[in-house]
């Protein structure tokens, strides 16, 4: 959930709720709270966190298990395409080790 994976990206990026909240200009609580999932933060703000941590809303929502990014990839031959299924893969196998 949200409030687990902001508490994990925050601990690795070695913030405190405090430094955070004034990172970006609020109340220590209201990070107590996004991190207790008793409120979300506002659409603005989840970019905001997603740009300080280095990842996508997705990840920092912890949702991009549950949803497949789309790249559209147009002119190439089917050998292009298949080649890059495969380099796609192979990240995602890195990326879920």
């Amino acid at each position: 959930m949200f409030g687990s994976q902001l508490q994990k990206l925050r601990i690795e990026k070695g913030l405190t709720p405090e430094e955070l909240a004034a990172r970006l200009g609020i109340s220590r609580q209201t990070v107590y709270n996004w991190e207790k999932n008793e409120v979300y933060p506002p659409v603005e703000t989840i970019r905001q966190l997603a740009m300080l941590f280095g990842c996508s809303t997705d990840h920092l929502l912890a949702c991009d298990g549950e949803y497949r990014s789309l790249i559209e990839i147009t002119d190439v031959t089917e050998e292009q395409n298949a080649h890059i299924q495969m380099i796609a893969e192979d990240y995602r196998s890195i990326a879920d080790s």
